[in-house]
Protein backbone atom coordinates (compact mmCIF):
# COMPACT_ATOMS: atom_id res chain seq x y z
CA UNK A 1 0.00 0.00 0.00
CA UNK A 2 1.14 3.53 -0.54
CA UNK A 3 1.30 6.50 2.55
CA UNK A 4 -1.48 7.94 1.12
CA UNK A 5 -3.68 5.20 1.50
CA UNK A 6 -2.23 4.30 5.18
CA UNK A 7 -3.37 7.92 5.66
CA UNK A 8 -6.66 7.60 4.93
CA UNK A 9 -7.27 4.84 7.37
CA UNK A 10 -5.73 7.04 10.10
CA UNK A 11 -8.12 8.36 12.70
CA UNK A 12 -10.37 11.72 10.75
CA UNK A 13 -10.63 15.32 11.89
CA UNK A 14 -13.62 16.60 13.41
CA UNK A 15 -16.43 14.68 14.53
CA UNK A 16 -18.32 14.73 18.08
CA UNK A 17 -15.26 16.24 19.58
CA UNK A 18 -14.64 18.65 16.91
CA UNK A 19 -18.17 19.69 17.49
CA UNK A 20 -17.78 19.82 21.30
CA UNK A 21 -15.33 21.89 21.00
CA UNK A 22 -16.88 24.46 18.75
CA UNK A 23 -19.79 24.72 21.28
CA UNK A 24 -17.87 25.07 24.67
CA UNK A 25 -15.91 28.07 22.62
CA UNK A 26 -18.73 29.53 20.80
CA UNK A 27 -20.14 32.11 23.27
CA UNK A 28 -24.19 32.53 22.78
CA UNK A 29 -24.73 36.20 21.77
CA UNK A 30 -28.08 37.50 22.20
CA UNK A 31 -29.95 41.15 20.91
CA UNK A 32 -30.52 43.18 23.92
CA UNK A 33 -34.06 43.42 25.12
CA UNK A 34 -36.03 46.14 24.14
CA UNK A 35 -36.41 49.01 26.83
CA UNK A 36 -39.46 51.15 26.76
CA UNK A 37 -38.76 54.70 26.64
CA UNK A 38 -42.90 55.90 26.99
CA UNK A 39 -43.85 56.41 30.81
CA UNK A 40 -46.46 53.62 32.33
CA UNK A 41 -50.20 55.07 32.21
CA UNK A 42 -53.40 54.28 33.72
CA UNK A 43 -56.04 52.64 31.49
CA UNK A 44 -58.57 52.49 34.05
CA UNK A 45 -59.39 55.43 36.90
CA UNK A 46 -59.55 53.88 40.31
CA UNK A 47 -63.56 54.41 40.39
CA UNK A 48 -63.76 52.42 36.78
CA UNK A 49 -61.60 49.56 38.70
CA UNK A 50 -63.50 49.49 41.62
CA UNK A 51 -66.61 48.97 39.44
CA UNK A 52 -65.62 46.04 37.00
CA UNK A 53 -64.27 44.72 40.79
CA UNK A 54 -67.86 45.20 42.43
CA UNK A 55 -69.67 43.85 39.33
CA UNK A 56 -67.38 40.95 39.39
CA UNK A 57 -67.89 39.87 43.00
CA UNK A 58 -71.71 40.26 42.30
CA UNK A 59 -71.28 37.16 39.24
CA UNK A 60 -69.40 35.48 41.21
CA UNK A 61 -72.09 35.86 43.99
CA UNK A 62 -74.86 34.52 41.68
Amino acid sequence: MSETATDRRGRRGGGRDARRQARATSAATSLPYITRNLEPFDILSDETAEIIENNAETILEE
